[in-house]
């Protein structure tokens, strides 16, 4: 049977986009499904039109991209470049009162930063906790994940806690950022101790 055919005629010959079945290929649909009532069709000559939008190819599906992780306060304060700043401040103000004061301010800075984290994890805490008991009586492994998740983020709000006890001596994670400020200061002020104050005197003799 061309029945096929004649349906899909448009998609790849020249007929028109909207296909039509005539009188004689409703009686051939007649005869092949024994249709005894054809009242339901108003017209033999009726256009029965056949979307091409049904039949088009919509490809796979494209998959959502994933957002890429942010990184946090913590982290982007550790990854600082200390050392350009202090060797810019040692240059432009090599006076001992702006160290000391600088790297006071790299301390305060950490232990904000340090509260601002332990308040974010206690945040997390509460709705995890609320989260468990809501799926306690669901689902037993999705609770394990939550409880697991929670303990973790206790050990991080004592680890926080400790560092911020270490920073008050120049100890612990905020170590590293003093050294490289008080390493580029150093440079800083030799640089303009010998651009500034040495070389320019030797045009004395």
């Amino acid at each position: 049977m061309n029945l096929f055919k004649k349906l899909f005629a448009g998609r790849n010959g020249n007929t028109a986009e909207t296909t039509v079945l005539m009188r004689d290929d409703l009686k051939e649909i007649k005869e092949t499904n024994n249709i005894d009532d054809m009242n339901n069709i108003k017209e033999f000559g009726e256009s029965i039109e056949i979307d091409e939008n049904l039949f088009e190819d919509k490809g796979t599906p494209e998959k959502k991209a994933i957002a890429s992780e942010k990184k946090t306060g913590l982290s982007e304060f550790i990854e600082k470049d200390y050392y350009s700043d202090g060797y810019n401040d040692g240059y432009d103000y090599p006076s001992e009162n702006i160290l000391n004061s600088s790297v006071e301010k790299i301390k305060s800075d950490f232990i904000l930063i340090l509260e601002k984290t332990i308040d974010e994890m206690n945040n997390e805490i509460i709705k995890l906790s609320e989260h468990t008991i809501n799926i306690s009586e669901i689902s037993p492994r999705a609770c394990s994940l939550t409880d697991n998740r929670i303990k973790e983020l206790r050990k991080l709000i004592l680890r926080m806690i400790e560092e911020k006890e270490l920073c008050e001596n120049n100890k612990g994670m905020i170590l590293s950022p003093i050294n490289s400020y008080v390493s580029g200061f150093d440079k800083g002020l030799f640089t303009f101790t010998q651009e500034k104050m040495i070389m320019s005197s030797t045009g004395l003799f």
